[in-house]
């Protein structure tokens, strides 16, 4: 090949690095002060289902506010909005670890709070039921995604039958 001034140039493979490239490291949430915060200030499904999971999302029901407040930096309506925007990549992040998040939905205001699925409540029975058929009917789930969720759900209801 002729270069820009006429000259030849040589093109050469190089061997692979044997060195391995920095990998980043996982982001988690960080104490700043008295506001827990993503170490890299930016949302991540995983991590905001670890937080649902670890502060209470069993026991009690964790405002659309909180979560806004912890991956969005304020407790604002816009930040409601695109946390409530995201909550499905957080549903496939828990049925991913096995658990099922279970929506308070409002008609006209959209999900208020969240929490993991108990069988023992009827209520959330009927909301999971309800999330579930939406979900497949406009295929918002795969088919093992929604396939999963419903052995799951069916799994837990067994589990606190037998229990009872």
């Amino acid at each position: 090949m002729e270069g820009i001034e006429g000259k030849e140039q040589e093109f050469t493979l190089t061997a692979p690095q044997a060195e391995p490239v920095a990998k980043r490291s996982k982001p988690t949430l960080m104490q700043i002060g008295n506001r827990l915060v993503p170490s890299d200030g930016r949302f991540h499904p995983n991590l905001c289902a670890e937080y649902v999971r670890d502060h209470g999302g069993r026991e009690r029901w964790i405002p659309m506010g909180e979560l806004a407040r912890v991956f969005f930096c304020g407790n604002t309506p816009s930040n409601k909005k695109q946390m409530r925007r995201r909550l499905f990549l957080v549903f496939r992040a828990l049925l991913n670890m096995d658990y099922l998040l279970v929506v308070d939905l409002k008609p006209r205001a959209g999900a208020q709070a969240c929490k993991i699925y108990n069988p023992r409540a009827g209520e959330e029975r009927q909301w999971l039921e309800a999330r579930l058929v939406r979900m497949r009917q406009q295929q918002f789930l795969k088919t093992e995604q929604y396939d999963k969720a419903v052995a799951l759900a069916r799994t837990l209801e067994a589990a606190t039958a037998e229990t009872t």
